[in-house]
């Protein structure tokens, strides 16, 4: 069955000629893509008559150093383009089964994308280029950082609701608790109480200042319909003596009556010699 390349490997051994471009191109892109990964060589010849078996030994190689000493999480067998002869090395039946029984996940990468070969079948993934084995076999830096970093802030984000949502609960199991008291619950009666009476009283006071104020305003009214209000401007009120309604007209007033006059700092008592109405 075909293995999954692991997420993030830590060693990579490369199976090609050490003079060859293939070898550049696959450790450029691990620089530029995932610089902290170590890479190990495993030289072989890639093409010509020694080429297969020079091949299977790098393979054993590369498993014997993984088993022994640096376990190396990728393996990949590349080489770059040519011809169906130069390339002919990767059809070989005892590379083949040695791949397939290969331990180590193995990326087989073998001249360019329009090339085929056997042990691209048998490999657990087959890359176009040695460049894009070389991507398949490692996470983009900058990608990884930025996955980091929303994942490092959706769960300072879920932390803080967490936290949020425990505070809330602590808050209400407290208040569940300390209402079971008896202590807590005459506290709590004395503060319904405190909070009743403070109520009432502001209402109280609400009341009292609406009425103050209605009596301001009626107070006021009757000190302006006072009828000694105008003497103390110089007007006076005059009486039939006896009566107490002012006189409104000359009308019904004979000579010799006695009438009372009252200004604003005294009375006065006269007697009605002659009676002269307005002539209008």
């Amino acid at each position: 069955a075909k293995r999954e390349l692991p997420p993030i490997p830590r060693a990579i051994g490369i199976i090609t000629s050490s003079q060859g471009a293939a070898l550049r191109d696959v450790q450029s892109v691990l620089e530029r893509r995932w610089p902290h990964v170590r890479l190990f060589l495993f030289p072989s010849s890639v093409q010509g008559e020694s080429a297969p078996k020079e091949l299977r030994q790098a393979l054993d190689r590369a498993i014997a150093f993984s088993e022994s000493s640096h376990s190396l999480d990728v393996l990949i067998l590349t080489r770059g383009g040519g011809s169906a002869e130069d390339l002919s090395a990767f059809n070989d039946e005892a590379l083949a089964r040695a791949i397939f029984a290969c331990p180590i996940p193995l990326i087989s990468a073998v001249g360019h994308e329009v090339d085929f070969s056997i042990t691209d079948f048998v490999a657990d993934q087959r890359a176009p280029t040695p460049s894009a084995a070389a991507e398949m076999a490692v996470p983009d830096r900058a990608e990884a950082l930025g996955f980091v970093s929303s994942t490092v802030h959706r769960m300072q984000r879920q932390l803080r609701s967490l936290w949020r949502r425990m505070v809330d609960e602590f808050r209400v199991h407290a208040g569940m608790c300390l209402m079971r008291s008896p202590q807590r619950r005459f506290e709590t009666y004395e503060q319904r109480l405190d909070l009743g009476l403070g109520s009432a009283l502001r209402a109280m006071a609400s009341q009292w200042q609406k009425k103050q104020s209605v009596a301001h305003h009626w107070a006021e009214i009757l000190r302006l319909s006072d009828p000694s209000l105008p003497l103390t401007r110089g007007y006076s009120l005059t009486y039939r003596q006896g009566e107490r309604r002012p006189l409104r007209s000359v009308s019904g007033l004979e000579v010799g009556e006695t009438i009372e006059t009252r200004l604003s700092d005294g009375r006065l008592i006269s007697c009605t010699k002659e009676v002269l109405p307005d002539e209008s």
